[in-house]
Formats: C-alpha cells, structure tokens, sequence
C-alpha cells in the first residue's frame, strides 16, 4: 500500500486541501457501508470533541483547573442534549455528567 490518507473523513478543511494539491486521491462513500460508517463517524467525533477540549484548556489558562472541567463537562452535557432533541430518546437524561466531577 502507498503511503498516505487512508479511511479517513472528509471534512471541509481536508476537502481544500485536497481540491488545492497536486497529489492524486480517490475518494469513496460511506453511504454504502452504515455500520462502518457509525464507526468512523464515532471516531471522527471523538477527535474532534478531543480537539475542543484542549482548545479548552488552551484558551483558559487564566482560570483554575476545577473551573475548565466543569466547562469541559458542561460542553459534554449540551453535547447530550443535542443528542437527546435530535434522536428524541429522554432516557439519555441519564447520561448527563455530574458537576460533582466523579470518576469510579
């Protein structure tokens, strides 16, 4: 296999950079493939939910700890709320973080 970007979404940014360079790319759609598509889509979430919370703590270096990760969980909870209006599921009320920051 030749080096390069494999199984990766195209977002906007990448799609720029694409449309920009002189490489050749191929390009396939996940419409085709719904489980494998859930999974990239997950793991594509998870980067960029990551991404933001180090913008977090990137852009909050005034404020203590304590206060970024209750923002952290804050953005996390309004995450799960979008999620809760879109897919009209109430039982993900239940999923929402404690301020109490806990961890097992």
């Amino acid at each position: 296999m030749k080096d390069g970007i494999y199984e990766q979404l195209v977002n906007n940014e990448l799609k720029n950079k694409l449309n920009d360079s002189e490489y050749f790319y191929k390009t396939n759609t996940i419409l085709n493939s719904p489980e494998n598509a859930k999974n990239l889509i997950t793991d594509y979430l998870k980067e960029v939910t990551r991404k933001a919370m180090d913008c977090i703590q990137e852009n909050n270096v005034d404020i203590e700890d304590t206060e970024r990760v209750l923002k952290e969980i804050e953005i996390c909870n309004e995450i799960l709320n979008i999620l809760r209006e879109k897919l009209n599921f109430d039982e993900y009320k239940c999923l929402d973080l404690s301020k109490d920051a806990e961890v097992l």
